[in-house]
Parts: C-alpha cells; structure tokens; sequence
C-alpha cells in the first residue's frame, strides 16, 4: 500500500478532479483582446485570442507557455 497515490503526481488532474494541460506556443498576432498563438507542433497559426496573467504583455513572436483548462487557455508567460 502506498502512502502517497500516484493520483496526486497526474499533470492532467487537479484537487478538483477537473483536468488541465500545459502547452508551449508563439506569439503571432497581439490586440487588445489578447494574444493569437501557434501551437508547437502545429502548421498554422490560430485565430482565437487568449488571455494573459496581468504580470505578462505578449509580444509578436515570444515563445510562450499556456495552461488548459475549462475549454480554453491563459498565457501564463513566456519562457
């Protein structure tokens, strides 16, 4: 029996049950609605803006890090 549940260590769960992902991006368009982005591993850009933590103001072309969660994500900042 483990004191720990493997459970707590799964990047795709929170407390809550609800799960979350990480992805990495770059910057390709910015208004003020936020940032358009371009998934790693992807061939086009998106056309949906996303949102940022107030710490972060996105710039054209910075390599970004976005956390997933209820459906959509937050640019958390770039990395």
């Amino acid at each position: 029996m483990s004191i720990i549940e493997n459970s707590i260590f799964d990047p795709q769960k929170t407390a809550g049950g609800s799960s979350f992902s990480v992805k990495l991006a770059e910057v390709s368009a910015v208004d003020s609605t936020g940032a358009a982005v371009q998934f790693a591993g992807e061939s086009t850009a998106g056309t949906k803006y996303y949102k940022s933590l107030k710490s972060y103001t996105p710039d054209v072309g910075d390599r970004v890090l976005l956390l997933g969660i209820s459906g959509s994500y937050i640019i958390l900042g770039a990395i």
